[in-house]
């Protein structure tokens, strides 16, 4: 479930940074997602999306490349963050809050 979870930060991260493109749109022609592996609830998903928008936001200007206002590293700093250990923990604590993870 953790990794349904971290599905959806990294689709709403993608989803703020390519925010007014067709990006997405021409994404979910083809990818159906995660369907989420047992996670419905609709507080839970409100709180992943709001996750991914304010890692989003805060995505610092690239520094290794002459990049236009609207260019970033969008796609390799979602990566990161989706295989961090920071996001494993946010995760783990969000899931049990909701009494979807539990401890082995």
């Amino acid at each position: 479930m953790a990794n349904a979870f971290k599905d959806r930060v990294f689709f709403s991260i993608l989803q703020e940074c390519y925010k007014g493109t067709d990006a997405i749109k021409e994404i979910q022609k083809r990818d159906v997602g995660n369907p989420y592996d047992g996670i419905y609830d609709p507080i839970l998903f409100k709180k992943i999306d709001s996750i991914g928008k304010d890692f989003a936001k805060n995505i610092p200007p690239p520094s290794l490349c002459e990049c236009s206002k609207e260019q970033n590293y969008f796609m390799a700093q979602a990566l990161h963050y989706y295989r961090s250990r920071e996001l494993d923990s946010i995760a783990k604590v969000e899931l049990q809050k909701f009494g979807m993870y539990k401890c082995k």
